[in-house]
């Protein structure tokens, strides 16, 4: 059965992600904060096709953590779809630079972590790919959410790893 990890699994993409995840019959590792609710994700396990595991993409130590955890199980396919938003819609002139630190820091350069830390584990795959889900909105424009948009436009990839990983 092939292994899926799937980040930010119990919200809106990751959860449709896991749902589909399950119906092509992966197993799925699906990554959530500590803080977050799960009871939604929960109903979905079955047949230990699922399972669970606390990671924050901002906290490179829960990355490290997982990646321990993992050591020597293949995975297939390595989505990176977790983010952040900023709650209100910011257009130009409007930008909020600290707001905007962080939602780089969240939706760009945390994305690469897990792809880091897990590059051994898909490599071992006979799939193996690393998918960076960016978002439609991202070269928009005039959408509004100007910070948001910028950062998903760094996201914009996806990689196929190669042997020798």
């Amino acid at each position: 059965m092939p292994n899926t990890p799937i980040t930010g699994s119990n919200r809106v993409l990751g959860l449709a992600l896991v749902r589909t995840a399950l119906a092509d019959g992966r197993k799925v590792l699906a990554t959530v904060r500590p803080t977050e609710d799960v009871t939604t994700l929960c109903a979905l396990a079955g047949d230990n096709q699922l399972s669970l595991h606390t990671m924050d993409l901002i906290g490179f130590d829960s990355i490290d953590r997982l990646a321990q955890n993992l050591d020597g199980t293949p995975i297939d396919i390595l989505p990176s779809n977790g983010a952040i938003t900023d709650a209100k819609s910011t257009a130009f002139g409007e930008t909020g630079y600290a707001v905007w630190a962080d939602l780089m820091r969240a939706n760009a350069i945390a994305q690469m972590r897990p792809a880091e830390a897990l590059a051994k584990n898909v490599a071992a795959s006979d799939r193996n790919a690393i998918i960076f889900i960016s978002s439609p909105i991202g070269p928009t424009p005039n959408f509004g959410y100007v910070n948001y948009r910028a950062v998903k436009s760094c996201c914009r990839l996806r990689l196929a790893l190669k042997d020798g990983v």
